[in-house]
């Protein structure tokens, strides 16, 4: 059966109740229950639902993720342990080694590890074919047979139609080549090699296949509109040959694309199970009629997709508020007059901000903070103080509070040609002494002068407070020059125009060392701004106690290290992650802040992704920068893309219990967008949602 529940229609409720139906009714063994899902958290809240329904008995369901059902397979078949789990750390860690080590021409960015990792994750899905025709062909997309152990193997040659979106196919071939013997010389799997390995597993042992066909006769999956193909293959196997299988998921809510969700899977579930039941939930239990009806014809403008007709089951209430601004500052100013009405009524933790990508976060969380709005963050989100020029004046201020014969060379790279000054690092020598830089360049006045008056300005800083010498960096040295000159202009948190200024992110981070009375209150002041951005994390609207109360140690972080044996070869030999040593060094600052009081936090509000934004719901939600280029995203170029993008914001909207407020930038003012020609126009989905109101 497939049950299409839309958004606030209950679909917890259903799975719940149909586990209990299928014990209660049918007498089903609860051990010969699997349900699935996609996230701990639902997995967890799920069995507890279910729990709540059992009156005190504890029923043997097995509620897990597709990982932890994978892992747990892997694990009793002998094949992965606990110590055999790759963490995200640790790859990002390989990959960056491996960029290095080869000198590869890729950024070592986290944004850019990141998609590269999520990548070879999509290609490795790619990579378990038959062997029973001339060409290969993903077991996906093959019409298996799932009662018989056909010939399927691990496809190692690389005649695989995939096309990279970050780099060019033949670096990441390499990149993939070189990331897969660094995981086989350590012995270790991610969490994307577990279905793969159980894939395997079930196509070489049919009848590991069949003992775990009766183990589980009956298969319920949430979310099923998140599933990825090798995910799917999995489950058909499971379930043959039985085919007791009870979906539910929203097709206009696939949003995890670069995952390899493809909302195509349960549009063709029909056909892969024509005797299969379709089920609609139709009515809306969250939103207000405006919101279902608006989120509605949004979606509708969508092709591929199940046809429906939702309707709110709530009393009618606010009509959904669409605004521009001139400039994204007043949208911004907008949004804070906004939450500041929320917090005086003390209803700010009801709100939610949401925005397509988390690149706007940065600068708008500061603005918050400085305007007494607490705010958390719903995903990892960068802190404004982990931009480059937080780095470049920490450089300049740290060099010029060094004795001559204790600095390096590497303090004076960072900084010596922000702005350009054409000094060759050739002519640097270990500890950056100026007398003989200058005479490197004997016989040429113009640079001698230049080196000359920068040695005069660090002279100058090292005795200023910090916030006079940063001011004196920016405007008297040229740096302000300088990101104007990079930047052109706007911001680069996450290299997007909608972060805002360059020079208005310079004057937050400049702003952050007023008070601060030496260059070390500042550098703490900095990490306790960063600490802020944590997920969860409550960022308060003023200054509170030390880096105690912000530092973090999750659990399970001091076993996440890897040590290398020295006999192994290659990257594998560099790959020397000790996290236990970053708890150790966690710890002696948390010490060294201990004694201070703590604040508890104020509630605030939520600062989310759209994709961060799924299965949560508030009273109060804003959608901001719903522009082209924002929403839908400016690299969504095909009809399939744009779709997605119009999932995700209607994901977004359907957030929203009693209000939403969609905000956009007119550009009316000569708002520049990235490529400098002005201002990107509304989103297009903005006059899809208007033609509603």
């Amino acid at each position: 059966m497939m049950v299409l529940a839309g958004p606030g229609s209950g679909k917890t409720f259903v799975l719940t109740r149909r586990i209990a139906h299928l014990i209660n009714t049918h007498h089903i063994n609860p051990s010969e229950i699997l349900v699935i899902t996609f996230t701990r958290a639902a997995a967890g809240e799920m069995q507890q639902r279910f729990l709540s329904l059992c009156e005190g008995s504890h029923p043997p369901v097995t509620f897990g993720t597709f990982h932890a059902i994978f892992y747990s397979i892997l694990k009793e078949t002998s094949i992965c342990h606990a110590g055999s789990i790759l963490s995200e750390a640790e790859k990002r860690k390989i990959l960056r080694d491996i960029i290095q080590k080869n000198h590869y021409n890729v950024s070592l960015n986290t944004d850019m590890l990141e998609e590269i990792l999520s990548e070879i994750g999509q290609y490795k899905s790619l990579c378990f074919s038959r062997g029973d025709t001339n060409k290969e062909r993903s077991v996906c997309e093959s019409n298996l047979c799932f009662s018989r152990g056909d010939d399927y193997r691990f496809n190692k040659n690389e005649n695989i139609d995939f096309i990279p979106q970050n780099i060019d196919s033949k670096l990441f071939r390499n990149i993939y080549r070189d990331f897969t013997e660094a995981q086989e010389i350590l012995g270790k799997v991610d969490f994307d090699d577990m279905a793969l390995k159980c894939a395997e597993l079930f196509a070489k042992r049919p009848d590991i296949l069949r003992r775990y066909q009766t183990r589980y006769r009956y298969l319920l999956i949430d979310e099923f509109q998140d599933i990825a193909p090798l995910q799917y293959t999995l489950v058909r196997m499971l379930a043959a040959p039985r085919n007791n299988l009870f979906i539910v998921g929203d097709d206009d809510q696939s949003i995890y694309g670069f995952r390899g969700a493809r909302p195509d899977i349960m549009r063709n579930f029909p056909g892969d199970y024509p005797e299969a039941k379709i089920v609609s939930l139709q009515v809306n239990y969250r939103s207000t009629p405006e919101v279902v009806q608006a989120a509605g014809r949004l979606i509708a403008c969508n092709q591929n997709r199940f046809p429906k007709d939702g309707r709110a089951e709530n009393a009618p209430g606010s009509p959904i508020r669409i605004q521009g601004y001139e400039t994204e500052g007043m949208m911004e100013s907008a949004l804070i007059r906004y939450l500041m009405q929320e917090k005086k009524t003390g209803t700010l933790q009801a709100c939610a901000v949401i925005s397509r990508t988390s690149g706007c976060f940065p600068l708008l969380s500061e603005k918050f903070r400085q305007s007494g709005i607490p705010c958390s963050f719903r995903e990892k989100v960068k802190s404004i103080f982990d931009h480059d020029m937080v780095n470049d004046l920490t450089a300049y201020l740290e060099f010029s509070r060094t004795s001559v014969r204790n600095r390096t060379r590497s303090q004076f790279f960072r900084f010596m040609n922000r702005p350009l000054r054409y000094i060759s690092r050739e002519a640097v020598n270990e500890t950056a002494d100026f007398r003989y830089l200058i005479n490197c360049y004997k016989g040429r006045p113009a640079m001698q002068e230049t080196i000359l008056r920068l040695q005069q300005d660090l002279e100058r800083i090292r005795t200023m407070p910090v916030f006079p010498a940063i001011n004196y960096i920016r405007k008297a040295m040229g740096y302000d020059s300088y990101l104007l000159e990079k930047y052109g202009g706007k911001s680069s948190v996450n290299g997007r125009a909608e972060a805002g200024n360059i020079l208005e992110l310079a004057d937050l981070i400049q702003d952050s060392a007023r008070g601060c009375k030496t260059f070390q209150a500042w550098k703490e002041e900095i990490d306790i701004r960063r600490e802020g951005n944590a997920p969860g994390k409550v960022q308060m609207s003023c200054r509170n106690a030390g880096a105690a109360d912000k530092m973090r140690i999750s659990s399970g972080d001091a076993d996440a290290g890897i040590q290398i044996s020295a006999g192994n070869a290659g990257i594998a030999n560099k790959i020397q992650l000790s996290a236990k040593a970053e708890a150790a060094s966690a710890e002696k600052q948390l010490s060294a802040g201990g004694g201070k009081e703590r604040q508890k936090p104020e509630p605030g509000v939520t600062l989310m992704t759209m994709h961060g934004s799924k299965g949560l719901e508030y009273d109060k939600v804003f959608i901001i920068n719903c522009n082209e280029g924002s929403t839908p995203h400016r690299k969504a170029r095909s009809e399939e893309e744009i779709e997605e993008e119009r999932r995700m914001f209607y994901v977004g909207m359907t957030r929203a219990k009693k209000e939403l407020t969609l905000l956009y930038v007119t550009g009316e003012k000569g708002t520049k967008k990235e490529s400098g020609a002005g201002v990107m126009p509304p989103s297009r989905f903005l006059k899809e949602i208007r033609e509603t109101l």
